[in-house]
């Protein structure tokens, strides 16, 4: 075997797993709510998309955090979730969803809970089948966002799982 021919198959298959191939992760976290409403709790109006402002993992430019939008770049399933942290600053319903291509994604994407002036972690994670170019956002729809400004209490992430 030639050693041209083994430098071209090595990276192919690399690890035995074509998704190593696959150059898409991103690891977010919110510092700040949004770089337009720095106010904490933060509760912007139901429909506003939450824009993860801390990128920790950003492989292959997936994630744009001054859109919060994460766009996917080939064809396939991938896992998305998020956590976040409820605001304790009055009793309100509390609700996040995660929206494909603006849209709502509906295998049970809400995360609800109504909390009595209490600090609650809501989290979730999903796994979506995505074409190349499909777009992904984490939207507030109603009560308050605890804020810590390294970004501690709330994170997202978008991995791709496979073809």
């Amino acid at each position: 075997m030639s050693k041209i021919y083994v430098d071209e198959i090595a990276p192919k298959t690399a690890g035995g797993n074509i998704a190593n191939n696959i150059n898409c992760l991103a690891q977010v976290s919110l510092g700040t709510g949004n770089p337009d409403d720095t106010s904490n709790p933060y509760s912007p109006s139901s429909g506003t998309v939450i824009k993860f402002d801390l990128v920790q993992i950003n492989r292959g430019n997936v994630y744009s955090p001054s859109t919060g939008v994460f766009t996917a770049p080939v064809d396939g399933v991938y896992e998305v979730g998020f956590s976040l942290l409820c605001g304790a600053s009055t009793n309100t319903d509390h609700n996040y969803q995660i929206h494909l291509n603006g849209t709502r994604v509906t295998n049970a994407s809400d995360v609800y809970c109504q909390v009595d002036i209490l600090h609650i972690p809501l989290s979730t994670r999903r796994y979506i089948e995505l074409s190349a170019n499909d777009e992904i956002t984490i939207v507030f729809i109603s009560g308050e966002i605890s804020i810590n400004a390294d970004g501690q209490y709330n994170s997202a992430y978008f991995r791709y799982i496979g073809a």
